[in-house]
């Protein structure tokens, strides 16, 4: 998979899509990684994957790294509170917002409270790709 060539993997056969679920796992790779020449490692073969996969799914990715939303705008932040992620987590875990919040104090990580969770959540059966997510 892309991800696993990213994190210096076996090479894969690729589809001519990179699934979104490969982006974020060379996502949450870097963010695990301290070391600043690693991260350039693990970038370098994502983007590498995303070029030999074609033009479009090298501006997708470049586009989702630096938080380019829409095409021809600059990077922005989502500028999405904690009230909005905790909400949204407490609707798809169907718990109530006073929970998860609760819990977020202690954790911190609206991510890792989201993972744990929704870990038993149904999963789509279509995957997902980075042109899904961002033509």
């Amino acid at each position: 998979t892309a991800s696993e060539q990213a994190r210096g993997g076996q090479t894969a056969e690729l589809s001519a899509l990179m699934p979104y679920s490969e982006f974020a796992g060379t996502m949450e790779a870097l963010e695990q990684e301290a070391a600043g020449r690693k991260k350039e490692t693990i970038m370098a073969r994502l983007l590498a994957c995303a070029m030999r996969l074609g033009t479009s799914q090298l501006q997708s990715c470049i586009a989702l790294f630096t938080m380019q939303l829409e095409e021809g705008r600059k990077p922005q932040k989502l500028g999405v509170g904690n009230a909005i992620i905790a909400a949204a987590i407490a609707d798809a875990a169907d718990t109530p917002v006073a929970e998860i919040l609760k819990e977020a104090e202690g954790n911190g990580d609206m991510g890792d409270l989201a993972a744990s969770r929704l870990a038993s959540a149904v999963v789509p059966t279509r995957q997902l790709f980075l042109t899904d997510v961002h033509e």
